[in-house]
């Protein structure tokens, strides 16, 4: 068995509950924590299986929503099934929330969980940089960068991403600043490829890229969430045919593919 990763993004999608508690053993065997992307998942069950868990509450542009959204993660904190708060998920690049918004929703959340718990928010390290406001609320900082997205090469992917972190990392001072999502796909294409795109999909660049992001970050103590444990083929439909393709594993054969 390797050694465990510090944490893994963990979504199967409308799956029967046990595939997703089987699902759950088995990445417990692979990481420290597991990052899931609302209180759905069970992470109560996850905690059993030796798990820290970051969970999150999916916000969008309907305020009754998100107050039933929010209010989900706020009792699992209370409840103790979770030990990291993920308010939203890339809110500022799809338009969801303003940065006002997030900011109100992080420390609506701050105000009613435990004081125990860290909250925070997930959002591109381009848009921190951009809204450096957003760092205030928040415990700590959550940031994602994917090279691939920006269409850079794999020799370069790396240097990318220490040198985004970098940046995040001097404008959030002392807070800790946490990689909640980067990752490369092992196939397929993009379907809107940015200007000039240099970015590969395949099996041996998303593995060249776990192994030199893992190192680094191990080394350097920079806690992070590998993009993913599972294979999403849902959503090929909206990013291209690599947008169901950055699993490390396919469910349910159990297939590794790096």
């Amino acid at each position: 068995m390797e050694k465990k990763l510090h944490g893994l993004c963990f979504s199967l999608g409308d799956v029967p509950v046990s595939e997703k508690l089987a699902a759950l053993d088995f990445t417990a065997q692979r990481a420290k924590w597991i990052r899931m992307y609302g209180v759905e998942d069970h992470p109560r069950y996850a905690h059993g299986c030796g798990l820290k868990v970051a969970a999150g509450a999916h916000l969008t542009n309907d305020p009754e929503e998100c107050a039933h959204t929010m209010q989900r993660l706020i009792n699992a904190c209370n409840r103790r099934e979770v030990d990291l708060a993920v308010v939203g998920n890339e809110t500022l690049l799809h338009g969801t929330l303003s940065a006002e918004d997030l900011i109100g929703y992080v420390k609506h959340c701050r105000r009613h969980v435990h004081k125990r718990i860290k909250v925070t928010f997930a959002e591109t390290a381009k848009d921190i940089i951009a809204h450096p406001e957003i760092i205030e609320a928040a415990d700590v900082v959550g940031m994602h960068h994917y090279p691939f997205w920006d269409g850079v090469p794999i020799d370069s992917a790396l240097a990318d991403l220490i040198l985004r972190y970098k940046e995040v990392k001097v404008l959030a001072g002392k807070k800790k600043v946490i990689i909640l999502e980067s990752g490369w796909p092992t196939g397929g294409t993009k379907k809107y490829p940015v200007e000039n795109d240099r970015a590969v999909a395949s099996v041996e660049n998303a593995k060249r890229y776990w192994e030199e992001f893992t190192s680094w970050a191990d080394a350097d103590k920079v806690d992070y969430f590998m993009f993913e444990m599972w294979d999403e083929p849902w959503k090929e439909q909206y990013e291209g045919s690599c947008g169901g393709k950055w699993g490390r594993f396919v469910w349910p054969t159990l297939i590794q593919k790096y």
